[in-house]
Order: structure tokens, then C-alpha cells, then sequence
């Protein structure tokens, strides 16, 4: 184990696993649980012959083929029952080897979930995913503006999903440079109460097209004022004329984003999900048979009847989701630190967008729309989209090939 400084939301001090109690128990779930080398091999020395002869039976090599970079994290699996349950999971759903031999045998996968850790010049960042409900509800339902802790010690013993140097590898990025107040500055943007969480993301969608410019220009040092004239426009107002001048199609978004969720059903089969989106078209009466001005026109009323006031009242929940993803997913960079800015932000403000839409025609069906629901909603969106290698990149490429991968096409999913 390695003692870092740490920077994590304040949120992650409250949540506690709850076990056999959550609705959507990770471990029987039908997800694949990758188990790192050292633990399969700390598996094969186990001395008790009963736990032997378990680790034998139910983790198995992983003879797919894999990054070489990752081979040691994707070393083996742990075998799934008929019903997608871990063969580790005892009936009261809880787990035998952290019940029965201890934690130190849990697998990187199972001691890190539901968190997520990243590494910016030797500082630990961790925050949890909305795939566990738990976790979301920790996050999403805190009314306060989302805070960050920052802690002397923190004990890590893992790997990272993103490592960032801010004074390394400039020549890939050089907008590394300022990682931190470009941060900053996303973060402050997205918890500006005075504007709409769409008009938040439209700021910064701007933004981030000129950043873009920047850093293919390699005007690198013009960040900070391209930061600074950019808070300048919002407080002064000059923000609303910038906005007004893009030009956008006049069309409502629904039917290019409706195209994407109803494609990508070949790459989800969560069928929580599938549920929702059922519930979605149902909602805004979607068939064949009745013509796209009179499904439009659903949609558009079933925003302003439910999606719009509960927002009105519970626009935090979003806010949050968004603040969190921002964080932990790195951006404007991404996992992957991608000098492509848009691209990240555009995959950012797509989640985004989805989940507006299918609130809004599920509001429609169910007649109303909960802090619960909008929960729920999120860590199925979760589970079935961050979680798929493949549906986000297809629905990119769809867009792209619409034409709409570009400033004006992420104002237009907004609308």
C-alpha cells in the first residue's frame, strides 16, 4: 500500500456499502468480475484446503486476448452462476471470502467498486460511479453545491484508470499545462445557479471549441486568457450574444437522439434499461403508424408538463451527475488525456441529453417523474452505457455522420 495525498468529493465520506439490502446487488448482476494476477496467484498458495479447492473450481484463466498493458488486471475471471449471481455470494447475498478469510483476498475489482481512482502529478482522486444505487443517492440527492475534501493520507495499494502529468508529455498535450484551471473552470461553469444546467453545458461547449483551436494551433499559452475572457462574457452578460449568434438546426433533437437509443439496442442487454426506453416511447406515443409532427408535439408537451418543473425543483440531481462525470471522467480530456477536446466534451453532453429525453417521454407514461426514478434512471444508464465498450463510439459515429460533430451540433442536442 502507497500513502497519497487525496482529493475526493465530500460525498464519498457518507456512502457505506449496504450489502444484501441493495436493489441492485453488483454481485448478481451477470457482470464479468476480472481478478488481477496477484490475487489469482495469491489464491493458488491458499494453505485451507476447502478455499483451495473453491478459487480452483470457480476462477479461471483468461484466455481472451488482451492489451498487454492489461494483461495483469484481466488475468482471470470468477464464474458466474445460472442466474448471473457470483459463485462467491452466499443466499443472504453477501460475500464468503470477505465473511470467511478476510478482505485481503478480495480481488482488485471487488475492493475498488463502486470507486474509481486517477493519479494528477502523484495526488489520488477517487469518486464513485452512479452504476450503484447507493452510490448515486449519496451523490445526486445532496442538495448543497458538490464539494471536494482534500486529505493529507490516504492508503492505495492499485492502479489507476487515468494517470495525468501537468509538467510531462506536453508535446502530446499541451494543454496539460493548465489541467487545473481548466478544471477549475468546467466545475465552477457547471454549478453556476443563475443559468440552466443546458445553458451551463452550452458555455462550456464553447469553450472547449476554442480550447480545441488552441492546442492545434499550439497556442498553448493563451489558455489563461481564453479562460479569462470567457468568465468576463458570463458575468457581463456578453455570453447570451455568443450563444444567440450559432446557428442550429431548427429542428427539436428527438429524432436524431431516438435514432441512437433505438440503434444501439444491438450493443445493451440490460433490460432495466430496454424497460426504460420502452417506457419512453410509449410515453411520447412512438410508432410507425402516427406521423413525426404529432410525436414531436408529444414530446415537446410532456417536457413542459413534467420534465420541465420537476427540474425546476430537483435540478441538482442532474447538476450533480454532471459535476461528478466532469471530475472523475477527466474532462475535457477523458481517461485516455485526448488532445480531441470536443469529442470528449461532445461524449460528455450526449449522456447528458439521453437521459433528458428519456425522462421526458417516461414522465409522459408514468405521469409524473420522482427523485427515484431520475436515480434509477442514472445507474441503469449507467450500468448499460459506461459500462459498454461500444455504444457510445457507434452513437459518435452516427452523429458524425450526420454532420453534427461540431459546435452547432452539441448546442442542438441542448435545445
Amino acid at each position: 500500500m502507497t500513502i497519497y495525498k487525496a482529493l475526493i468529493p465530500y460525498y464519498m465520506s457518507q456512502f457505506k456499502c449496504i450489502g444484501p439490502q441493495c436493489e441492485r446487488n453488483c454481485c448478481a448482476q451477470g457482470w464479468k468480475t476480472d481478478v488481477d494476477k496477484e490475487h489469482f496467484l495469491k489464491y493458488k498458495k491458499i494453505v485451507n484446503r476447502e478455499w483451495k479447492d473453491k478459487f480452483q473450481r470457480y476462477v479461471k484463466r483468461n484466455r481472451q486476448n488482451v492489451e498487454k498493458q492489461f494483461e495483469n488486471l484481466f488475468y482471470a475471471k470468477i464464474h458466474l452462476d445460472e442466474k448471473g449471481k457470483c459463485s462467491f455470494l452466499s443466499e443472504n447475498m453477501l460475500c464468503t471470502i470477505q465473511s470467511e478469510i478476510g478482505s485481503k483476498y478480495l480481488c482488485r475489482t471487488c475492493s475498488m467498486y463502486p470507486r474509481e481512482f486517477i493519479n494528477v502529478d502523484g495526488v489520488l482522486q477517487c469518486a464513485l460511479t452512479t452504476a450503484c444505487p447507493e452510490a448515486a443517492r449519496k451523490m445526486l440527492l445532496n442538495k448543497d453545491t458538490m464539494q471536494f475534501d482534500f486529505i493529507d493520507t490516504y492508503e492505495y495499494g492499485w492502479d489507476f484508470n487515468c494517470i495525468v502529468h501537468t509538467n510531462k508529455n506536453l508535446k502530446f498535450n499541451g494543454a496539460l499545462k493548465y489541467f487545473y484551471e481548466i478544471r477549475n473552470f468546467i466545475i465552477d461553469v457547471l454549478q453556476l445557479k443563475n443559468y440552466s444546467l443546458d445553458k451551463r453545458l452550452t458555455i462550456l461547449s464553447i469553450f472547449v471549441h476554442e480550447l480545441e483551436k488552441l492546442i492545434k494551433n499550439l497556442n498553448i499559452d493563451t489558455i489563461p486568457e481564453l479562460l479569462r475572457n470567457t468568465v468576463s462574457k458570463i458575468n457581463n452578460g456578453e455570453i447570451d450574444n455568443v450563444i444567440n449568434s450559432i446557428v442550429v438546426p431548427s429542428q427539436v433533437q428527438l429524432a436524431d437522439l431516438n435514432e441512437i437509443i433505438q440503434y444501439n439496442f444491438t450493443f445493451v442487454h440490460q433490460k432495466e434499461y430496454m424497460m426504460y426506453v420502452s417506457e419512453f416511447l410509449t410515453g411520447i406515443s412512438y410508432s410507425k403508424d402516427v406521423i413525426f409532427e404529432v410525436i414531436e408535439k408529444n414530446y415537446i408537451n410532456s417536457y413542459d408538463e413534467y420534465l420541465k418543473p420537476f427540474l425546476n425543483e430537483y435540478g441538482y440531481i442532474l447538476e450533480n451527475y454532471m459535476v461528478n462525470n466532469a471530475f472523475k471522467n477527466v474532462i475535457p480530456f477523458g481517461e485516455t488525456i485526448s488532445s480531441n477536446v470536443v469529442e470528449e466534451v461532445y461524449n460528455f453532453v450526449l449522456k447528458y441529453s439521453i437521459i433528458k429525453m428519456l425522462l421526458t417521454g417516461i414522465g409522459a407514461y408514468r405521469k409524473g417523474i420522482t427523485p427515484e426514478l431520475v436515480i434509477d434512471l442514472i445507474s441503469v444508464f449507467t450500468i448499460s452505457v459506461d459500462h459498454s465498450k461500444v455504444y457510445m463510439v457507434e452513437a459518435l459515429k452516427k452523429l458524425k455522420n450526420k454532420g453534427l460533430l461540431n459546435l452547432e451540433g452539441l448546442i442542438y442536442l441542448l435545445k
